[in-house]
């Protein structure tokens, strides 16, 4: 938008058609929340909030007009479009809704072992073909693991013991 003048020499009627496209512009200033007087301080008082989160105002994909100024006055919400607009560490777990992140808004490679906590997944996680043998070290299920184990004891012609097998029970 270019920078509106007014000329000694425009009539009323010009004068009008500026006055009304520069309140176009700038919008209802009963709409602001915020209690300012004035859209400078609303915007400052914005700019200094928005920053306090660490947003970059610079780098915005979409620049900020006057609604979207009064939008985040009233609701709090400042339309974010890219992730480098947010400074590390800024998005806390208290500030995201229930259920707010679900799959499709994980990255393919976002949660690894290290961020899964203790016993955090359950038999109820776990799809039923989930636990193949490759997922299972060697030597981590013992008799002592096996639910009312069991046991087959093969002996040679001496009676001596050559091999016991452990089974789960009944």
């Amino acid at each position: 938008m270019t920078k509106v003048i007014l000329d000694l020499n425009d009539t009323i009627n010009v004068f009008r058609n500026k006055f009304n496209d520069l309140s176009n512009t700038f919008g209802d200033m009963d709409q602001l929340s915020s209690g300012d007087s004035d859209i400078v301080t609303a915007f400052n008082n914005t700019d200094s909030n928005v920053t306090a989160f660490g947003i970059r105002l610079d780098t915005l994909e979409t620049p900020l007009d006057s609604s979207r100024v009064v939008d985040i006055i009233n609701n709090d919400v400042f339309p974010i479009t890219d992730s480098n607009d947010i400074a590390d560490l800024l998005i806390k777990t208290d500030k995201l809704e229930n259920l707010a992140v679900n799959t499709s808004k994980l990255g393919e490679l976002a949660v690894t072992t290290a961020k899964i906590d203790d016993l955090a997944i359950t038999t109820g996680k776990l799809n039923a073909l989930a636990v193949t043998a490759a997922k299972i070290d060697d030597d981590t299920i013992t008799s002592g693991k096996l639910n009312s184990a069991v046991s087959l004891i093969i002996y040679d012609s001496t009676g001596s013991a050559i091999k016991t097998l452990y089974g789960a029970g009944a």
